[in-house]
């Protein structure tokens, strides 16, 4: 079975790990994955849930994880738009800074980037710190803040919208994101992501609705996994 074939079986087999071995090779988060990171991966870039809520504890990795599936579903599909939402930009350069640094040592993904050949590795790290980034396969990833009524949303539909700190997003904006979804709503994938701030926005409504895949990663999982521990627990818990 040559390298292509081997690829080809992963896809089928919806391997996460394996594929982050041969795409990522130099990225230590995405050969670190936990089980759970690995559910949130293959959720995304497979696309097996249209709506998805993710809810974690901070620092368990969610943004990186987030980040991986945006590549993986950049490496399986052609002509997808992904828009990458935040309260504010800055908080979306995060999510999208984590995804460069992922294209760019990539040794396949990189060679997707839609950049003239004579250009080198300096220009391409230009490239991917952009505002929008567009791949030979006609995929583009753009991102977009959701400050105040957020009418810099308008006019941009998208396949794949991520949402990130969602509970902090106002509900004028909340309505524009979802006129986002609307050339094919069916088919387009929205994920919000979240810490458990507050109940009052519009996240939490989504979260508990039952129209929404829920992904709940808890304290104790993160301790189970070995990516925090009991003691550092403890400790926030007297703060």
């Amino acid at each position: 079975m040559n390298h292509e074939e081997q690829i080809e079986r992963w896809i089928y087999e919806k391997d996460v790990d394996a594929l982050c071995q041969v795409l990522f090779p130099h990225n230590k988060a995405a050969h670190n994955l936990t089980p759970t990171h690995q559910g949130i991966v293959r959720c995304i870039s497979f696309e097996e849930q249209k709506r998805v809520c993710i809810n974690c504890y901070t620092r368990y990795g969610k943004t990186q994880c987030v980040a991986i599936a945006v590549c993986l579903y950049i490496f399986l599909n052609k002509n997808k738009k992904v828009a990458l939402i935040a309260p504010q930009e800055d908080q979306a350069r995060i999510l999208r800074d984590y995804i460069a640094e992922l294209i760019v040592r990539s040794p396949i993904m990189s060679q997707m980037v839609e950049i003239e050949k004579d250009d080198n590795i300096d220009r391409l790290k230009r490239e991917a710190s952009r505002k929008r980034l567009t791949f030979k396969n006609n995929d583009e990833v753009r991102i977009l803040s959701a400050q105040g009524e957020a009418y810099r949303l308008m006019g941009f539909g998208a396949d794949l919208v991520i949402c990130d700190e969602k509970c902090l997003i106002t509900d004028e904006a909340n309505a524009k994101i979802m006129r986002m979804l609307g050339d094919n709503p069916e088919e387009s994938i929205l994920v919000e992501i979240s810490n458990p701030w507050s109940r009052d926005n519009q996240y939490y409504e989504h979260y508990t609705s039952g129209n929404y895949h829920t992904i709940h990663v808890p304290w104790q999982v993160g301790v189970e996994e070995g990516r925090t521990t009991q003691e550092h627990i403890d400790e926030m818990k007297e703060e």
